[in-house]
């Protein structure tokens, strides 16, 4: 049932019977195999129905078809303008499936049609920090620094420049991101993790010490407060069981305990 209300608004976007019993349906997902023949009779009919491409590319990308999801894309950016909500959404799911060889253009040709949209340089400085154009993500979060973005902005600059060994300033990316947030847990162990990395256990003992009695039930937390007392010689090894060198401990808070440090943001999937 609900897969004839997605065709009935491929068929006739402008129907708004069709949206109000799409929202009222429970959601059965109908999976990209069932869904593919559909998609490719409505564009027998209409080849240019942007909203049955996208919901091929999608298939296309979720199999892992990469040839046939860049020529779907291709199609679909070739009527749409990079001002059209959608040519965005096109290069962000291809940015999704680390696409970023046919992702990155579109989005730098978004880019250009808006230059201070906060989500668009926040996208392009992922999918170029994802690709490792490290250069190229500072460069575009530069941009945004200048206007106070929010916390994940300097989150990923930090990221971004601890990759380009600039430790001081990935450390004041990670410090920044947790001072915008404070009751973000993530962000406060980043700026943590960093210090604890770079051997500076004084600072590292004091966000861990913060962060034990702001989030009390955190485990991440206090296993990083632990291994920076350890490394300082201020716990003993049987009252903490921690590995005994600075990486040995980076290793033991970063894979055992919370294995993707720091926290990566997600590329932002715009709908319409």
């Amino acid at each position: 049932m609900r897969f004839l209300i997605v065709l009935l608004l491929i068929l006739a976007p402008a129907h708004s019977a069709g949206r109000r019993e799409l929202a009222i349906i429970p959601v059965t997902p109908v999976t990209p195999l069932e869904a593919a023949p559909h998609f490719c009779n409505v564009l027998q009919a209409d080849p240019t129905n942007a909203t049955a491409l996208m919901g091929l590319l999608e298939r296309q990308l979720l199999l892992h078809q990469r040839s046939e999801a860049r020529l779907s894309a291709q199609r679909l950016t070739r009527f749409l303008s990079p001002r059209d909500p959608r040519y965005l959404r096109v290069a962000s799911l291809l940015a999704a499936h680390q696409d970023y060889v046919a992702a990155i253009p579109l989005m730098e040709n978004v880019q250009r049609e808006f230059p201070q949209s906060y989500e668009v340089n926040f996208n392009l400085a992922l999918a170029y920090f994802d690709a490792q154009s490290y250069e190229k993500a500072a460069e575009t979060l530069g941009s945004l620094i200048n206007h106070e973005p929010p916390a994940e902005a300097y989150n990923l600059l930090a990221m971004v420049e601890e990759q380009r060994q600039r430790y001081l300033e990935a450390v004041r990316g990670f410090q920044k991101a947790a001072e915008l947030e404070p009751h973000n847990e993530d962000y406060r162990f980043d700026y943590g993790y960093e210090l604890l990395r770079h051997q500076t256990t004084g600072a590292a003992i004091a966000v861990f010490g913060t962060g034990v009695r702001d989030f009390p039930n955190s485990g991440k937390m206090r296993v990083g407060l632990g291994c920076a007392y350890n490394w300082a010689g201020n716990v003993s090894r049987e009252t903490f069981e921690a590995p005994a060198s600075p990486w040995q401990l980076v290793d033991f808070v970063g894979e055992i305990i919370c294995p993707i440090r720091p926290t990566r943001p997600h590329c932002l999937i715009f709908l319409w």
